[in-house]
């Protein structure tokens, strides 16, 4: 793995540690209880098993917080991303490269 794609991760997965933080006051929290954060990205089956790996292990830490992974084509991501946008469902985060 490359240090630019070791650093993508790590920053996603430090916004992931922090933005529960930022959310836990939401109005936007589900009915039971739980947080949930919406994180989409793309790239090889490696690093969606990385990422989904590094997710579990942030849900078993903060069981108060669910995180829905998107996965989507590289040149997808636009268009999915505008979209959501669109209809009212930003991202809490995502990946960049």
């Amino acid at each position: 793995m490359t240090m630019f794609k070791r650093m993508v991760g790590f920053v996603c997965l430090a916004l992931l540690l922090v933005l529960p933080l930022s959310a836990a006051g939401q109005k936007d929290s589900q009915e039971d209880g739980k947080i949930k954060l919406t994180f989409m990205g793309w790239g090889t089956d490696a690093e969606i098993d990385t990422y989904q790996t590094m997710i579990d292990t942030f849900e078993q830490d903060y069981p108060n917080v669910e995180v829905e992974y998107i996965v989507v084509a590289d040149n997808e991501f636009d268009t999915k991303l505008q979209a959501m946008i669109g209809l009212g469902l930003p991202l809490t985060c995502s990946t960049a490269r």
